[in-house]
C-alpha cells in the first residue's frame, strides 16, 4: 500500500517538482479527467442539439466546433494520458523498478500535456474549428481560422509528450526490470504496454510530420494536400495513425482486464503465453490495416483485398484474448464487485464492437455503410469498452492509490448508469446508419428523430453514471474508509498485484529516498507551448514575437541543462560523483545504446513520412518535376550538395574518432575531434543554405519544391540538433563532466549523428540523383 507522508498536490512547489513515479500518475489521471469532463460536455452539448432540446441549442458552426474538439479530445487527452497515468503508477511496482527510466523525463512528458490541452480547448474561444477529427484536406487548408492551428498544435505537442512518455516506458520495461522478472514472465499489463509503447513511436511522429506539412500548406504555399499536392495523402499519413491509435487505446484496457479478472475470479489467467503474444500481433498486425477507412477512396482493388484480409486477421489475437478469458472465468470461484463488473462489460461490449468492426472491413458492406452513423455506433462501442475498463481499474486500484476504500454502492449505481446509458445512446446508431444517416449532420429529415431523441436519452443516463462516478472517486478519497494490505485478498491466493522485490539500484535520483525537489522539468514542460505558439508566429510570419517565445523555451532548457549537470551545486552531479565509475560504465553503456537506437527509430518514421510523401507526389505525375502555371521546374544541381556530402561524411569519421578518444582517456584530443566534427557539421548547414540561395527553386514551386524544402529542411533541423548537442558536449568535456567512464552522452551523440549521416544518403539518391521513379498513380491524373 502507498504511504504517501506528505500530500504533494497540496504544496505548489511540490506539486512542480515532483518526480516520482506514482505522484506524476496520480497527476496523470487529474489531467486526463479534466479533459474527459470537458470532451464528455462536448458530446452532451451535440446530443442535445441532434435531439432537438431544445432545437437549434448550438450553431452549426458551434455543432462542427464541438465534432472536432471531442474526437481528438477522447482520443488524444483523455484515454492515452489516463492509461499512461495509471501505468505510472502501477507499472514500476509490477516489474519491480524503482522508477521510470527517466523520472524527469517522465515529469517534463507530463507537463508537456499542461499546455498541449490549454492551447487545444483553447481552439474554441478564439474561432471555430470545424473541420472535424480527422483534419481532411483540402478543407483544414483553405478554411483560415487560427483555431484550426490551435487544434493542430495541440496536437503535435501532445504527440511528442506521448512519444517520449512511450520511450520511457519502453527503457524502464527492458533495463530497470528487476532480475527475478525474466521478460517471458512479465505481468500482462506490462505485455500489453510495451506493445502499446513500440505502437505510439512508430505512427505517433508521422501524423506530427503530416500536422507540419498541414500547416505549411495554408501559410507558405506548399503543394502536400492541395494544389498540384493530394488530399488522399493526407488521408493515408492520418489513418496511419488512426487505426493503430485505436489499439493504442484498447491494449491498456485489454491489458487491466488480464489483471484483474483472474484475480477476481480467483485463478491464475488461463494461456498466459497466448494472452502475452497476442498483444505483440495485435500491435504488429495494426500497421498494416489502415487503407480500411479508404476503400470508398481511388485505391487499386487488389490493395483494397490485401488490407481487407489484414484488417479481419486482426481479429485472431483478439480473439485470443477473448477467449482465455472466458476460460479463465470458466469453473472460477468469482467475486462480483464494481472491478470485475466493468471488465465483464467491457468484453460483452467490445465484443459487438470487434465483430461490427470486422464487417466493416468487407469491401462491399464498406462502401454501403462508410461515413453514416453505424461506422460512428462500431467507434463507439469500441472506445466505451475501454473507458468500463479504465474505470475498473481506477476502482480496482482505488486502494492503492489512496489508502482508502471506495463505496461499493455508489460505484454499483455508477455501473449500472454507464452501462445501461451507453447502450441505449449508441445501439440506435446501428440502425440509423443502415436506414443511412450519415454522420456529423447538424440537422436531419424527420424520420430519423425518434432513434436519434431515444439516443439523446441514454447520454442524460451516461451523463449521470459518470456524474456518480465521480462523487464516489471523490468522497472515497477523502472520507473513505482505510483500506486493508491486500484489499481484495489476491496475494492470498498466490496472484499479488505487485512484485515483491525491489530494485537496488538507484541512479538518478528517482526513488522516494533520493528524491529531490525539482522543478525544472515543469518549468520546461509548460514552456514547450511557449515554443509551439512561436514556431507557428514563425510560421505565419511573425518573426519577431515567435523568434522570442522560442528563445524563451531555448533559455529555460538550458537553464535546466546547467543546474543539473555542469552547475557545482547540482544535487544529481554530486550523487553521480560518488557513485561506483566501474559499476556505472557497466550500467549506462548498454542502456544508452538501447535509449538512442529507439529514439533514432522514432526519427526514422518521420524521414519516412517525408520520403514516402515525395514518392506519393512523385507518381502522381508522368514527368519530373511537374510544371507549375506554364513554368518548366528543373531538377536542382547537385553539385553544391556533392561538395556538401563530403564535409558531412567527414564529419562523421572525425565524431567516431571522438568517441573513440573519449573512450580511451584522450581528453584533450577528444575536444579537438569534437570541435571538428562541429565546424564540418557548421559548413554543411551553410552550404545548404548557400544551395537554397541559388537553386532558384521556390518552396511554391509544385510538388517538387514542396517536397525539395521539406526532405532537406527536416534533414537539415536534424543536423543543427545534432551541433546543438554537439556543444552540450563541449560544455561538459570543458567542465570535467565527461571522461572515459563516463562517455555515454558522447555515445547517444555519435550513433546520432551516423544516423544524419544515414539519412543524407537516401536524401542523395532519391531527391537530388532521382534514382527512384515510382509507377504513374492513375487517379490524380
Amino acid at each position: 500500500m502507498e504511504k504517501h507522508n506528505i500530500k504533494f498536490y497540496k504544496n505548489i512547489r511540490l506539486l512542480l517538482s515532483t518526480t516520482h513515479h506514482t505522484e506524476i500518475g496520480i497527476l496523470y489521471l487529474w489531467l486526463a479527467f479534466i479533459n474527459f469532463i470537458l470532451a464528455g460536455t462536448s458530446a452532451f452539448v451535440m446530443r442535445l442539439q441532434l435531439g432537438k432540446l431544445p432545437e437549434n441549442i448550438i450553431s452549426e458552426q458551434i455543432y462542427y466546433s464541438l465534432v472536432t474538439l471531442h474526437g481528438l479530445a477522447m482520443v488524444l487527452f483523455f484515454i492515452v494520458p489516463a492509461f499512461t497515468g495509471l501505468a505510472n503508477y502501477i507499472l514500476p511496482k509490477m516489474i519491480g523498478a524503482p522508477d521510470l527510466y527517466w523520472p524527469k523525463i517522465n515529469a517534463l512528458a507530463f507537463w508537456m500535456n499542461v499546455p498541449a490541452s490549454i492551447i487545444f480547448w483553447l481552439s474554441i474561444l478564439i474561432g471555430k474549428p470545424i473541420v472535424t477529427w480527422t483534419l481532411y484536406a483540402p478543407f483544414s487548408v483553405y478554411y483560415q481560422d487560427i483555431a484550426v492551428d490551435f487544434v493542430g498544435l495541440g496536437v503535435i505537442l501532445i504527440g511528442i509528450s506521448t512519444t517520449i512518455s512511450a520511450i520511457n516506458f519502453i527503457m524502464t520495461i527492458l533495463r530497470l526490470r528487476h532480475p527475478s522478472i525474466p521478460f517471458s514472465h512479465m505481468p500482462l499489463f506490462v505485455w500489453a504496454f510495451f506493445s502499446t509503447a513500440i505502437l505510439v513511436i512508430v505512427v505517433t511522429p508521422p501524423l506530427a510530420a503530416g500536422l507540419i506539412m498541414l500547416e505549411m500548406d495554408r501559410y507558405l504555399g506548399t503543394h502536400f494536400f492541395v494544389r498540384q499536392g493530394d488530399p488522399i495523402l493526407w488521408q493515408h499519413i492520418f489513418w496511419f495513425f488512426g487505426h493503430p491509435e485505436v489499439y493504442i487505446l484498447v491494449l491498456p484496457a485489454m491489458g487491466i482486464v488480464s489483471e484483474v479478472l483472474p484475480r477476481m475470479a480467483r485463478r491464475p489467467i488461463y494461456g498466459f503465453r497466448a494472452i502475452a503474444l497476442s498483444s505483440l500481433l495485435i500491435a504488429i498486425i495494426s500497421y498494416i490495416v489502415w487503407v480500411h477507412h479508404m476503400f470508398t477512396t481511388p485505391t487499386d482493388i487488389n490493395v483494397r483485398i490485401f488490407f481487407m484480409v489484414t484488417t479481419v486477421a486482426v481479429a485472431i489475437p483478439t480473439g485470443i484474448k477473448i477467449f482465455n478469458w472466458v476460460a479463465t472465468l470458466y469453473g472460477g470461484r468469482i467475486r462480483l464487485c464494481t472491478p470485475m463488473a466493468f471488465m465483464l462489460a467491457f468484453i460483452a461490449a467490445f465484443i459487438i464492437g470487434g465483430i461490427t468492426g470486422v464487417y466493416n472491413a468487407y469491401i462491399p458492406i464498406n462502401y454501403s455503410i462508410q461515413d453514416t452513423y453505424w461506422v460512428l455506433a462500431h467507434f463507439h462501442f469500441v472506445v466505451l469498452p475501454i473507458v468500463f475498463a479504465l474505470i475498473g481499474g481506477i476502482y480496482y486500484y482505488f486502494p492503492f492509490i489512496t489508502g482508502k476504500m471506495f463505496s461499493e454502492k455508489l460505484s454499483k449505481i455508477s455501473f449500472i448508469l454507464i452501462v445501461t446509458g451507453t447502450y441505449l445512446t449508441y445501439t440506435p446508431w446501428f440502425k440509423l446508419g443502415l436506414e443511412g444517416m450519415p454522420r456529423r449532420y447538424y440537422n436531419y429529415p424527420p424520420q430519423y428523430y425518434e432513434l436519434q431523441f431515444l439516443s439523446t436519452i441514454g447520454t442524460f443516463i451516461l451523463a449521470l453514471g459518470l456524474l456518480v462516478f465521480f462523487i464516489d472517486i471523490i468522497k472515497s478519497w477523502l472520507k473513505g474508509r482505510p483500506a486493508k494490505e491486500d484489499p481484495w485478498g489476491a496475494a492470498k491466493i498466490g496472484l499479488p498485484e505487485f512484485a515483491t522485490a525491489g530494485h537496488s539500484v538507484h541512479l538518478n535520483g528517482s526513488s522516494h529516498e533520493l528524491h529531490y525537489p525539482h522543478p525544472y522539468a515543469a518549468i520546461a514542460g509548460i514552456s514547450t507551448g511557449f515554443a509551439g505558439l512561436g514556431s507557428f508566429l514563425v510560421l505565419s510570419g511573425n518573426l519577431i514575437l515567435g523568434s522570442i517565445l522560442i528563445a524563451i523555451f531555448i533559455g529555460i532548457m538550458s537553464y535546466w541543462f546547467y543546474k543539473d549537470y555542469l552547475s557545482k551545486s547540482s544535487k544529481l552531479a554530486h550523487y553521480l560523483s560518488e557513485f561506483s565509475l566501474e559499476k556505472l560504465a557497466n550500467l549506462k553503456r548498454g542502456d544508452v545504446l538501447v535509449a538512442t537506437l529507439i529514439f533514432i527509430f522514432s526519427e526514422a518514421t518521420i524521414f519516412g513520412t517525408a520520403f514516402s510523401s515525395y514518392i506519393w507526389l512523385r507518381a502522381l505525375y508522368p514527368t519530373w518535376p511537374p510544371p507549375v502555371d506554364g513554368k518548366v521546374i528543373e531538377l536542382v544541381d547537385f553539385t553544391v550538395p556533392l561538395i556538401n556530402s563530403a564535409f558531412l561524411f567527414a564529419s562523421g569519421g572525425t565524431m567516431h574518432v571522438a568517441y573513440e578518444m573519449l573512450k580511451r582517456g584522450f581528453i584533450n584530443r577528444f575536444k579537438i575531434f569534437l570541435m571538428i566534427t562541429f565546424i564540418l557539421g557548421t559548413i554543411f548547414i551553410i552550404g545548404q543554405i548557400i544551395e537554397y540561395m541559388h537553386s532558384g527553386l521556390s518552396i511554391k514551386d509544385g510538388v517538387y519544391g514542396s517536397t525539395f524544402y521539406l526532405i532537406t529542411g527536416l534533414h537539415g533541423t536534424h543536423v543543427i540538433m545534432g551541433l546543438a548537442f554537439m556543444l552540450v558536449l563541449l560544455a561538459m568535456a570543458f567542465k570535467m563532466k565527461l571522461s572515459k567512464e563516463r562517455y555515454h552522452p558522447v555515445l547517444a551523440g555519435t550513433l546520432y549523428w551516423h544516423f544524419v549521416d544515414i539519412v543524407w544518403v537516401f536524401v542523395l539518391a532519391i531527391v537530388y540523383f532521382n534514382l527512384l521513379q515510382p509507377p504513374v498513380l492513375i487517379h490524380h491524373i
